[in-house]
């Protein structure tokens, strides 16, 4: 008889059970990347129309502050996703998992 390690033993739990972390804040990367990329675009375009048109410098600036702080106001609550939620969103979009991802976040058995 082969002795079988525990659950609690195997690095590859604690290795699954860190990628499941890496995944929540690659999501969180990847979501301000989109909300920063478009408004900083916004605020450069403004920038650059400000300074062929010296008489709009003032507005122009206005609002490229506003489009500047309306994305800082959103991601402001953004941060990286729990384990138990990129968990569900695995089971969710790929059915072959069977919540099986679930299953890591269960406590272990010592």
């Amino acid at each position: 008889m082969t002795p079988t390690a525990s659950v609690a033993e195997t690095p590859a739990l604690a290795a699954s059970r860190h990628q499941l972390g890496a995944l929540g804040r690659r999501y969180a990367l990847r979501r301000a990347a989109a909300l920063l990329l478009p408004a900083l675009a916004g605020a450069l375009l403004l920038a650059g129309l400000a300074r062929h048109w010296p008489g709009a410098t003032w507005p122009l600036a206005g609002l490229a502050i506003i489009i500047l702080g309306f994305a800082a106001w959103h991601l402001a609550p953004l941060g990286p996703l729990p384990a138990a939620a990129v968990a569900r969103r695995l089971d969710r979009c790929y059915p072959a998992l069977e919540d099986s991802t679930g299953l890591l976040l269960l406590p272990t058995e010592t």
